[in-house]
């Protein structure tokens, strides 16, 4: 005989009511539903603990367990799939009490008209239980991908939270470190900072928290067999989606070889005053560059400076000392396994060749750019994901602003209209408070990405705040984005709606007028009802 397709455990110490619920649900679904009978509540949790169910159907009145008692007692022993709630009293307050514990549903016993009902609310939980699956399925398979990536990422990666505890750590940063796997996490990665640079790092952290958002510093890491390692840490403050910090994404490049080798070449020049300012201009000119948003020329430049030379460039190719002059010097620049050219210093015609001097302070600049070069794309991706919002993935105010300013330049310019569209999800808060801030969550997940797919190219959605989004239409009159703006009201889920207010910027508008017009707009498309558009 087939196994049910659907299992339910009840809660219940009327066993004829039980019986009646079994005949009830046994063909309430397609291949039935296995009813898994339990008087206390003790067994009922020993039962979930050792097998999941779709729901779970809650008298509120048990031997060992009264009222919402019971509900509390699932919620504490981490039962995930839906509660509805049994009771033989039709009472509108302790319902919506129970909905607010968590129940989704709260059903009255006894009443044999409210039997389709009673078997319609088991049918739709069911069915709420493999939408919920399906989508943890899928977040769990996006996280997994995430951090698959992340762990074979020739960088370490770590996530700090907001209350300064590791949240995740790639096998990088245990390489670095020296720690592995759980020692990390929480406190536990403070322990792996060298006791020197604590307080550098502390006063690091809490200066760009206060400004710009991101930092950069060299640190050390003491593994616990006493290896010290060095790395370029570097950092980008996280924000919810209302602007709070929320945490810190960090990235770690073990510069340990270059710190070897500035300290090699610095004991071997110590009776050297002219090297040893080399080194130090060196120095100083690579902490300059790995700020520059090309650092390259920076490095390039200093480089000439220092050593005396005509010229330093950095050439793309394979090219070692092959086809070399005898008044230049090429060596390759190499970071984490990846070639990124050689660099070539030419010294003037008639010049001394180059000696062990020169040689050691090129290879000295070849290993700055290379780790300036990889520094700067780091950051560059950094400061993309604190651009975006991290529930959708879409731009965030910080981006929606950049690109706002953009586009109002070049409309000033080409003199193409622009158009602005406020949306506000109507219906929204009920929503998650019926179904819950996850469901929430994964409906504007949902949302995002089914908007996004109906825009153009050029458009720009932005998540501004909780169920608060904008477009940017560039190249677009009130009658193209009125059409844009009603297919992203088609697309919105029927349980809630979307109202939208839309403007057209005219000649010379600021940024805050043009959206103080547009939430005007909007406001008025809300108090004409549900899932209007009002141009303003």
């Amino acid at each position: 005989m087939a196994e049910p397709s659907a299992s339910i455990v009840l809660v219940e110490d009327s066993l004829p009511y039980a019986r009646l619920v079994s005949l009830l649900l046994a063909d309430a679904v397609p291949g039935g539903i296995e009813v898994r009978h339990h008087e206390r509540l003790a067994a009922a949790v020993d039962d979930l603990r050792a097998r999941d169910a779709d729901a779970v159907l809650l008298d509120l009145s048990l031997p060992d367990a009264s009222g919402l008692e019971g509900l509390a007692t699932l919620t504490d022993a981490g039962v995930t799939c839906p509660v509805l709630v049994l009771s033989g009293h039709d009472d509108d307050a302790l319902a919506l009490d129970a909905i607010g514990a968590g129940a989704q549903d709260y059903l009255v016993k006894g009443n044999a008209a409210s039997v389709p009902a009673f078997v319609r609310a088991i049918r739709f939980a069911v069915a709420r239980r493999r939408a919920q699956e399906r989508t943890e399925d899928l977040l769990r398979a996006r996280e997994d991908r995430w951090r698959t990536l992340t762990h074979l990422a020739p960088v370490g990666i770590m996530e700090i939270d907001d209350r300064g505890r590791c949240v995740f750590a790639n096998d990088w940063v245990c390489e670095l470190t020296g720690f592995r796997g759980p020692a990390l996490l929480d406190q536990g990665w403070r322990e792996a900072v060298h006791p020197a640079d604590r307080a550098t790092l502390e006063t690091s952290w809490r200066a760009a928290a206060a400004g710009d958002g991101e930092f950069s510093m060299e640190m050390r890491f003491a593994a616990p067999d006493g290896t010290v390692r060095w790395a370029h840490a570097t950092g980008v403050l996280l924000r919810d989606p209302w602007g709070s910090a929320a945490g810190w994404l960090g990235t770690l490049i073990d510069v340990s070889a270059q710190r070897r080798a500035r300290e090699e070449l610095h004991e071997a020049e110590q009776a050297l005053r002219r090297q040893q300012a080399d080194v130090l201009a060196l120095s100083a000119l690579a902490r300059d560059a790995s700020t520059a948003q090309d650092p390259v020329p920076a490095l390039c430049a200093g480089a000439c400076e220092v050593l005396g030379a005509e010229d330093a460039e950095l050439l793309t190719g394979d090219e070692g000392d092959a086809g070399a002059e005898a008044c230049e010097l090429r060596r390759p620049v190499v970071r984490g396994g990846e070639h990124l050219g050689v660099l070539r210093v030419r010294w003037p015609g008639g010049a001394p060749a180059p000696g062990a001097r020169e040689e050691t302070l090129v290879e000295l600049v070849a290993a700055e750019l290379g780790a300036a070069v990889q520094r700067r794309r780091l950051l560059d991706q950094l400061r993309d994901l604190a651009r975006t919002d991290p529930l959708t993935g879409l731009a965030n105010r910080r981006l929606w602003d950049d690109r706002l300013g953009v586009e109002l330049a070049r409309a000033d310019r080409s003199g193409l209209p622009l158009c602005v569209a406020a949306l506000d999800l109507d219906r929204f808060k009920p929503y998650n408070d019926h179904h819950g801030h996850q469901a929430g969550d994964r409906l504007l997940v949902e949302l995002a990405e089914g908007w996004r797919a109906l825009l153009r190219g050029a458009d720009l959605l932005a998540r501004l705040g909780g169920d608060e989004f904008a477009v940017l239409l560039p190249d677009c009159d009130l009658g193209c984005a009125e059409g844009i703006v009603i297919r992203l009201q088609e697309a919105t889920p029927g349980e809630i709606a979307c109202s939208a207010g839309l403007v057209v910027r005219t000649a010379g508008e600021p940024a805050d007028a043009l959206l103080a017009r547009a939430d005007a707009a909007l406001y008025a498309a809300k108090a004409d009802g549900l899932g209007g558009v009002r141009r303003g």
